[in-house]
């Protein structure tokens, strides 16, 4: 596969003629890791099998027909020969984005909330019954359903769909190869669903292309034809109120007429103006009027010089644009600010901040079009996917904002439920479950999930929630080339595992998946600091940047507005994101209110704390500010206001930073740095030398760093000279990153701790009538329904929870035996044994050797035992070692023994009569059970012979098992 791998790949067809990497029939010492029919399947085998082609070795041509294989099959088949391509494998060399934290740049991750089904708790259930994926171990049936829609934007082509197909093998390819243990297998499903419904039924604007949804370019409502026009780069579309007319998106071009090339190609800004009846199109700094669609003479014209009064910022471009009815002024909007202008000319006092005088949304810094509606008066704004309608500038109407087309919580039962109907289930969420029930009892699979990929819009471009993953075809900003690692990481939610990169709001705290684990990897709270990148020249990477900005900066800031600020002399940058915002650099004089003239130059460090409040440090002196304001009592020395600090960063600091996961602040000075608490006290054991504590520094930041910040990504950046390096809180992994990697808290999330081969040790507890498994450092409880599965809270740690224990029995035991003629427990480990009371404790003077309290037994019992039982029939102790048992009158071994378990537990086996994992006496209802691997076996009396119908799984009738 295009991952490393301790396998090789083969594909498996009955009755295909032997050639390069294909079989006709599954080798020894391999397990099938992909199914696609009752023909075809891929299997893995370990890089020691011999005589073995790899799946890159499968034909480019092959004689399909011959194979009669199911359509199924046939697809499965062109994904895998898509799969071995140079093109597709180079693409994976060089994918985008590679590393990056999921949250990079694009677009907020979803919430639980907007998830719908369950994310991380308790499983779904069908109509059948049953938990769909409680835990990513044994066989999982896969169903990828492709839903298009009628329009050319919802489409998914052949090569789309053989490229997702590909991806998806690929990624969950992965999955199985982390830990053979998991016995991990897919068996994929392939359906196309082709809807009628438009994309845009049903929105607040409704039937608009999937590209008119957001980021819109302009809009404007003519008053000589009552129209409304969407623009959309090259394209808009024409609106009779508040639906799309039919026939439309058109082209700018050759229907408006008269243009330049450069306003075809899409226009930033539009409004129509009453009292000429003219029509205005804004592009870069230029501008042209229309009368109806046509350009008049003698335009394009500048903004400069044309419209009075505006500032450099303005008269190179502006981003939206429209006319008051009610006072009959133009308003301009650019950035966070805008004008108003009576006529042709500034009116005084402008610019303004826009949100100072119009409610917009806390999170808009500035938008993207506006409208004055003719048939309501209202003004609208649109930013994003998003809009708002005014009641006055001081007040949004109630109920906004409003998405543009769809509600992101009605996007996906727009499609999924006709895509379910016509499945032929209930159009509903309903149907979803019992789709994907159906799935599993159809393909004999332990678990089951459907995943819809669709152009349709979405809540967000991948997310999942049991029992269903959604996926853009497109895969949003990371692109098909990283759909492999994007549903890699949407089934770990599917099987329990949260989220780790930083605005996932992922806390340290709670706990997931199968074993019930914390989320250590979070990057909110991690310990541990994963070195990224760098060193990274300052620029081109930070885009905008005036000349001297490009290295030696003096500090650097990140605010509570999603700003970074760049401190360099007497003036400072503000960015959005990593461009420099227009009408910047600006003075820190003035911007910066009531600092000592001192401050207005020269700021050596910059920090934003967790108390809202901002530090800016100069020689030995501090000031803290409230927004851009300095507090009172301020400037502060430093010495005695951060305690503990030496002398030397007294006098004063190069760099600071405060770390969002620890809330911890960083000082740094030269070569060393101190790490300080929330009462502005230094931690003991600092300072400390950056280059011990920061891993993978280049050598030429280890002696001083000029500038610091912690991003909103959760990524931490330093600077010194022309360059920087970046930081990740976390260590890389598919859950937190675009990489391939498991971090050491995510196995357990996902089932594979322990429990994956066998059980080590069962007993039945007669305090509580409840039964016990152990496997590794883990043990489950159950109720006599043992087919109700474990207990809720379990798996849980024996560590811990069995007080007392020595440690040699905290990660795992050998044997466990219920004794009913003292009401003890014994845990057997090695040599030696411990008794424990009702208490779950371990009783004095225990450890104590086997050897001498159980007496009579054969020196290798003496030495370990691999399974006991008390029977209930006869009140006897049996101890199983090997091949062989011995059978005990209270603690001394009975004459005759030991005896072979062949021949004396009837029925048995080979494998069993072999040697036993655990033995088990069920009180609640009197039967016997032994384990062995991943099997059980069952007696009601042992002198009739083993139950019929045995051995069966352990999953499915004690717990969530590996078959």
């Amino acid at each position: 596969m295009t991952h490393k791998s301790r396998y090789i790949s083969r594909v498996i067809i009955k009755g295909a003629a032997a050639g390069a990497g294909v079989g006709r029939r599954r080798p020894p010492q391999s397990r099938v890791v992909h199914r696609f029919g009752d023909k075809m399947t891929v299997a893995a085998l370990s890089k020691t099998t011999t005589d073995v082609s790899p799946l890159e070795a499968l034909p480019d041509r092959m004689d399909v027909a011959a194979l009669d294989l199911s359509d199924n099959e046939q697809f499965a088949l062109s994904a895998l020969q898509l799969a071995q391509t140079v093109e597709y494998r180079n693409a994976k060399l060089n994918r985008p984005r590679d590393g990056e934290d999921w949250d990079f740049g694009v677009e907020r991750p979803p919430t639980p909330a907007d998830l719908g089904g369950d994310q991380f708790a308790g499983a779904i259930s069908g109509a059948a019954g049953g938990s769909t994926s409680a835990r990513l171990v044994g066989k999982v049936a896969v169903s990828i359903v492709f839903v298009e829609g009628p329009t050319s934007d919802t489409a998914i082509p052949a090569g789309d769909r053989l490229k997702i197909a590909a991806e998806c093998i690929d990624g969950l390819g992965w999955l199985a190869d982390q830990v053979p243990d998991a016995n991990l297998s897919f068996d994929w499903t392939y359906e196309s669903v082709a809807l009628a419904v438009h994309p845009g039924k049903g929105g607040h604007w409704s039937n608009l292309p999937v590209a008119f949804q957001k980021n819109l370019d302009a809009v404007v409502d003519r008053k000589d034809n009552g129209k409304i026009y969407f623009f959309k780069g090259d394209q808009y579309v024409r609106l009779t109120g508040s639906t799309v007319d039919s026939g439309y998106p058109k082209p700018i071009a050759g229907n408006w007429h008269g243009l330049p090339v450069s306003f075809q190609q899409g226009i930033d800004a539009a409004f129509y103006r009453d009292s000429n009846n003219k029509l205005y199109f804004f592009k870069g700094d230029q501008y042209a009027r229309l009368t109806g669609s046509t350009m008049d003479a003698g335009y394009p014209k500048p903004i400069a010089g044309n419209w009075e009064g505006l500032s450099s910022q303005f008269n190179s471009g502006i981003d939206a644009a429209v006319w008051r009815e009610s006072n009959g002024k133009i308003y301009f909007f650019k950035g966070d600010e805008y004008v108003r202008m009576t006529g042709s000319k500034k009116d005084s006092g402008y610019p303004r901040k826009t949100k100072d005088s119009w409610a917009l949304p806390d999170d808009w810094e500035g938008i993207d079009a506006a409208l004055m509606r003719r048939d309501n008066g209202k003004i609208y704004f649109f930013e994003g996917q998003n809009y708002v309608r005014f009641k006055s500038p001081g007040e949004l109407d109630p109920g906004y904002p409003k998405a543009i087309a769809n509600e992101k919580a009605d996007r996906e039962k727009l499609w999924r439920d006709p895509a379910m109907q016509s499945l032929g289930y209930s159009a509903s969420w309903d149907g979803v479950k019992d789709y994907v029930s159906d799935l599993r009892k159809n393909k004999n699979a332990q678990w089951a999930f459907v995943a819809f990929f669709t152009r349709y819009p979405l809540k967000h471009f991948a997310y999942a929630a049991r029992p269903r993953i959604v996926m853009h075809v497109d895969n949003d900003g990371w692109g098909m080339d990283n759909i492999d690692r994007v549903f890699a990481h949407e089934t770990g939610h599917i099987f329990g595992a949260p989220d780790e990169y930083a605005s996932s709001g992922c806390t340290c705290g709670e706990v997931y998946g199968f074993y019930r684990l914390p989320n250590k990897n979070c990057a909110n709270c991690a310990v541990k600091l994963h070195f990224e990148d760098g060193p990274i020249s300052i620029s081109p990477s930070w885009s905008g940047l005036p000349a001297g900005w490009t290295s030696d900066l003096d500090a650097a800031l990140m605010r509570d507005n999603g700003k970074i600020y760049f401190f360099k002399g007497s003036r400072y940058l503000r960015l959005t994101g990593a461009t420099v915002d227009p009408g910047y650099p600006r003075l820190i004089a003035g911007n910066w209110k009531q600092l000592p003239a001192a401050f207005n130059s020269g700021i050596d460090a910059a920090l934003m704390r967790d108390n809202g409040k901002i530090y800016f440090f100069r020689g030995g002196q501090y000031v803290r500010l409230t927004g851009s304001t300095m507090d009172p009592g301020y400037p502060r020395p430093i010495a005695g206001n951060w305690k503990q600090l030496p002398a030397a960063f007294n006098s004063g600091i190069d760099a600071a930073l405060m770390r969002q996961n620890n809330g911890k602040i960083y000082f740094f000075k030269g070569s060393q740095y101190v790490r300080i608490g929330r009462d502005s006290t230094m931690d003991p054991g600092y300072p400390a030398n950056i280059s011990d504590n920061w891993p993978g520094l280049p050598d030429s930041f280890k002696n001083g760093i000029q500038a610091a910040i912690n991003r909103d990504n959760g990524k931490i950046y330093l600077f010194d000279g022309s360059q920087y390096v970046r930081y990740a809180e976390g260590v890389p992994c598919i859950m937190k990153s675009n990489s391939y990697g498991i971090c050491d808290w995510t196995p357990g999330h996902f089932g594979w701790e322990t429990f994956l081969t066998k059980i080590d040790a069962a007993f039945w507890r007669i305090s509580n009538n409840r039964i016990y498994l152990f496997s590794g450092a883990w043990y489950v409880r159950l109720t006599n329904d043992t087919s109700n599965g474990p207990e809720e809270g379990y798996p849980k740690k024996i560590a811990g929870n069995w007080k007392g224990l020595p440690s040699a029995f905290k990660n795992g035991i050998d044997a466990a035996l219920m004794r009913e003629s003292n009401g003890k427990i014994y845990f057997f480990k090695g040599s030696q044994y411990v008794r424990i009371g009702d208490d779950s404790k371990v009783e004095d003077g225990y450890p104590k050797p086997i050897a001498g309290n159980w007496k009579g037994l054969p020196t290798s019992f003496s030495q370990g035992i691999d399974a006991a039982l008390w029977r209930e029939s006869n009140g006897k102790i049996y101890f199983f070692k090997g091949d062989q048992y011995v059978r005990l009158t209270g603690s001394t071994v009975d004459s005759g023994y030991p005896k072979p378990i062949a021949g004396n537990w009837k029925g048995a086996p080979a494998a069993f009569n072999q040697g036993l994992d655990a033995v088990l006496m069920h009180k609640g209802n009197g039967k016997i059970y032994a384990f062995k691997g991943r099997k059980y076996i069952r007696w009601s009396k042992v002198s009739a012979g083993m139950d019929g119908g045995y051995p069966r799984w352990i999953h499915g009738n004690w717990m969530a098992f590996p078959k």
